[in-house]
């Protein structure tokens, strides 16, 4: 009996590790992250293996092995149940919440947005989340809930959170009806301002130097086939600057995804397309806060399946992992739908009579590790043969800092933090006055 039940039970769960292993290596994550996934093939293997022994071994061993495997497996989700509820696992967190606490005399805020949602909820409030939607066949929504309290994220020790103006952007909604528009954002969560609250994101802060209205079309997650329809949607007549944020952490990543929506690429092919967002707030309101709620059903179901999947103990071994291992995705390699995008974009700019600014975001780990500069110096190449204004806050700004590390949460991975931003703007509004 035991040798039945642990040889079908072992090499059931090798055959489901391992093509779980390659789900997440070369579907989800593009190939970019194989060095890291290699180990768990290895693990794959070997528990494949091991199961197809057990086929050969004797019944009282079988038997010996059984109750091991049971003891083991009851002793390391002991340990990830230890890990879980105490979050232990994750250093940066602790030391984050240590500095905050010294800091402020506060606690900080250990909930995930689904469970500040919820607390919204049981107040009765009317609250929605930035998170990222799917498209459906008729629509890919490229902003959020339309005025509405939005929770936002919280890197800095309590949740961000602003309500939204008509199109579900983050801005006070008497934006739109200003009569000139000094500048306009579009980018990803950077230029959204993550994770700070108003006044402290870029946007807020070009409007109080320059005194002038400033419009952020900045949306966590979109990348740039995204951003570019964002101004065919939302784009309007009297804007004079536009300020394209590329982040280099993940818009290249996000974009080869972007390229596999039947939607998105419509703009790239037909210069007349459009989804009539501006018209269609209320199916996007309704559409997103169902949405919303079934994220939150599935977020209580990711808790359990993170669980299972030992997510603790995991990442507290890859602190001790070697550099070549660590979960950090590989920069990919150049895409050339990014340059066909900056095009379009820019030209779309000429057309309304604005000028069009690309500025280049670094990212977190540009200065904690060896940087791989590849992308960096293709994409200023590129920017200079179309002659887009290039605005490089790494050289320019970021290198010049006595520790860059201090524009960002306790000097710890993640976005920008309140001085991070504030020098962001006030470099933007500095060097575009010269212009």
């Amino acid at each position: 009996m035991y040798k039945k039940y642990l040889s079908i039970a072992l090499i059931s769960l090798s055959f489901v590790f391992l093509f779980y292993t390659f789900y997440k290596s070369e579907i989800f994550w593009d190939g970019t992250k194989r060095d890291y996934y290699l180990i768990y093939y290895f693990f794959s293997v070997f528990l494949f293996t091991f199961s197809v022994i057990t086929f050969f071994l004797n019944e009282k061993l079988n038997k010996k092995l059984f109750f091991l495997c049971i003891i083991f497996f009851f002793i390391i989700y002991s340990i990830q149940g230890y890990l879980f509820y105490t979050k232990s696992s994750d250093k940066q967190l602790k030391e984050k919440i240590k500095i905050y606490k010294k800091e402020t005399g506060k606690e900080f805020d250990l909930r995930n947005k689904f469970e500040v949602y919820k607390s919204y909820i049981k107040q009765k409030k009317n609250v929605s989340i930035v998170f990222n939607s799917e498209a459906t066949q008729n629509i890919k929504p490229l902003s959020g809930m339309s005025n509405i309290e939005t929770i936002f994220c919280n890197e800095n020790g309590e949740y961000a959170v602003y309500n939204s103006d008509r199109y579900g952007f983050n801005n006070p909604d008497a934006e739109w009806s200003k009569k000139d528009i000094e500048f306009l954002i579009v980018g990803n969560s950077f230029a959204q301002g993550s994770c700070v609250n108003r006044p402290n994101d870029i946007a807020s802060v070009l409007r109080k130097l320059s005194e002038k209205s400033v419009l952020n079309l900045g949306y966590r997650y979109n990348g740039p086939l995204s951003e570019y329809a964002i101004l065919r949607e939302y784009l309007v007549p009297n804007v004079k600057k536009i300020l394209w944020l590329y982040s280099e952490d993940n818009d290249l990543h996000i974009l080869n995804k972007e390229l596999n929506s039947s939607i998105l690429k419509q703009y790239l092919t037909n210069e007349n397309f459009t989804q009539n967002l501006k018209d269609k707030q209320n199916i996007i309101n309704n559409f997103l806060n169902l949405k919303i709620k079934e994220k939150h059903i599935v977020s209580k179901r990711q808790k359990l399946f993170n669980f299972i999947k030992l997510n603790n103990i995991r990442e507290n071994l890859n602190n001790y992992l070697p550099k070549k291992y660590k979960p950090v995705p590989k920069n990919l390699n150049y895409n050339k739908k990014f340059e066909e995008i900056l095009i379009l974009a820019s030209n779309l700019a000429k057309q309304n009579d604005s000028e069009f600014y690309f500025i280049y975001l670094p990212d977190y780990k540009r200065y904690k590790s060896n940087y791989d500069n590849a992308n960096y110096i293709k994409i200023k190449k590129v920017m200079k043969n179309l002659n887009i204004i290039f605005i490089d806050l790494h050289k320019d700004l970021f290198q010049d800092q006595i520790n860059p590390l201090d524009f960002f949460p306790f000097k710890m991975y993640g976005h920008y933090n309140s001085k991070g931003y504030g020098k962001i703007a006030d470099f933007i509004y500095e060097v575009t006055k010269k212009k």
